[in-house]
């Protein structure tokens, strides 16, 4: 496959299944830049700001801003794009493709370097500094988000990555649930999410703006409990279970971390997109014997974390305490270091809420965040 056919086929991907190839092709680096064709770079852009805006992103959507915009002929009519489409075959070359495209502009780029210092118009140290940019991906993948005063100043978070109340769950950041054992953090974890799925306000107080879809992935209740456990939520909250069952989904998996927990979850939301993911626990999803090692929570959040970042989902993720001692003179921010023993899962978490019993009352319980 040559430099312009790779391009095309990428193209060809976004508009047969857009929610696989557009998280592909942000992995990879790639960038409207990366097309050497303007047509592909017109359609390209507009795929990603249709994902950015949270539409849907297919040859309809696509042809339909293009033609807004008056840029539909330009890139050949709707005939161009369904040309594209007709000529992929499968979808799952997505990754294949990107990586194709981003190394083709990387020797665009070498070779544009390459001419420029022949013909005298950069410099060598110019010139090593381009090509360390290069190698490292400064201009790919690699780039971490970077602000002036002003642009950070003039930051608004786009309302649409809420999924509750301002923050509480946010798209690609993560909310701790920790509980003593036996004190219903899966049952409250589980309320959360069917909250979520239905569109209802979480507890009667925290804002969920419409249904939102969420995959539910836990360890440790079989299906007689967790049926138990959705059916006296679903009672309580009103909820009919034929209004969410486009909307809810769960899991029961073990045995996985690492990369395989990360390829687990990339096909299974790849198959079933989702806006929020639960974990529970976060115990059974890490490498270690030792949970309250700051490496060992590293290791599974540099895992998750571009999860996370690529589907844009809010991840719940619910936490056992270590064994009980003296907490009397502990402060309530203190007690959110109760999740895993190290501060760096506490110092991660955008929000965290524990929830704990009335004192001596164990009829009674609060829920602190």
């Amino acid at each position: 496959m040559h430099d312009t056919g790779i391009p095309r086929s990428i193209i060809g991907c976004i508009l047969q299944d857009a929610g696989h190839t557009l998280p592909v092709c942000e992995k990879c680096g790639i960038t409207p830049d990366s097309f050497p064709d303007a047509a592909c770079r017109a359609v390209f852009t507009v795929a990603q700001a249709l994902h950015a805006e949270f539409e849907p992103v297919n040859l309809t959507t696509i042809s339909v801003r293009l033609e807004r915009d008056g840029t539909l002929s330009d890139v050949g009519g709707r005939e161009w794009l369904e040309k594209a489409v007709d000529e992929i075959t499968t979808v799952q070359d997505a990754a294949y493709l990107a990586k194709e495209l981003k190394s083709l502009e990387d020797e665009r780029s070498l070779r544009d370097l390459a001419m420029l210092l022949a013909e005298g118009k950069i410099k060598v140290p110019d010139a090593i500094e381009q090509l360390q940019a290069l190698e490292f991906g400064t201009n790919g993948s690699i780039v971490f988000p970077s602000f002036t005063i002003a642009e950070l100043l003039a930051y608004q978070t786009d309302p649409a990555h809420y999924i509750a109340g301002r923050g509480f769950l946010k798209r690609g950041a993560g909310t701790l649930l920790t509980a003593g054992t036996g004190q219903g953090k899966s049952v409250l974890a589980m309320q959360v999410g069917l909250s979520v799925a239905a569109g209802v306000p979480i507890l009667g107080c925290i804002e969920v703006k419409k249904p939102f879809r969420v995959c539910y992935v836990q360890a440790e209740n079989d299906a007689d409990v967790a049926k138990g456990h959705a059916a006296g939520i679903l009672g309580h909250l009103d909820i009919e279970p034929d209004t969410i069952v486009e909307k809810w989904t769960m899991h029961h998996v073990y045995g996985l971390h690492g990369p395989a927990l990360r390829r687990w979850l990339e096909a299974t939301l790849h198959r079933e997109p989702a806006d929020l993911l639960i974990l529970d626990p976060y115990q059974a999803y890490v490498p270690a014997v030792n949970l309250n090692s700051t490496e060992a929570f590293l290791e599974w959040r540099n895992e998750i974390e571009p999860v996370l970042k690529d589907q844009k989902l809010a991840l719940l993720l619910v936490c056992h305490p270590p064994k009980p001692g003296d907490r009397s003179k502990w402060n309530p921010l203190e007690s959110t270091y109760m999740a895993a023993g190290t501060s760096a899962i506490s110092n991660w978490a955008r929000a965290s809420a524990e929830l704990s019993t009335c004192g001596q009352d164990t009829e009674r319980f609060r829920l602190r965040f």
